[in-house]
């Protein structure tokens, strides 16, 4: 990881698009709770998250890719789908874990799930660069 990349136009960018896809995430997340397990709820959050990321991304942050939309949708899906393990895997680790060690109780929900969501910053910009995108 260059620190030039994460000072880049690009990636602020994407910092702005998947700040609005956190907002979706965590909405469609906290509606869904009232119906659903936490884990459940967490992870169909993630798609309608997932949904307006592409939709944003391929819009505003990587305009230069010249990969057919199929190929950027596959390849979206599955860094998505790595997104949604690590989610899933750190969310219910502060939740279940970190948290009640520290005695943390505080919209302890809400939290876990927005630092999971926070860990993708970085890992989700350069796998979607080089992988999904393909922007060099």
């Amino acid at each position: 990881m260059r620190a030039v990349d994460l000072l880049s136009k690009e990636y602020l960018s994407f910092l702005a698009a998947g700040g609005a896809s956190v907002v979706a995430n965590i909405s469609a997340r906290v509606v869904l709770s009232a119906w659903l397990p936490y884990p459940i709820s967490v992870a169909i959050a993630y798609v309608v998250g997932m949904v307006v990321a592409f939709l944003l991304m391929k819009r505003y942050v990587f305009t230069r890719s010249t990969k057919p939309l199929r190929a950027e949708v596959i390849g979206f899906c599955v860094v998505n789908a790595l997104g949604l393990v690590q989610t899933v895997a750190v969310s219910y680790a502060a939740l279940a874990y970190a948290f009640p060690m520290l005695g943390f109780v505080w919209q302890s929900e809400l939290l876990a799930h927005g630092l999971s969501l926070a860990t993708l910053a970085v890992t989700s910009f350069f796998l979607h660069r080089r992988f999904t995108f393909h922007v060099k």
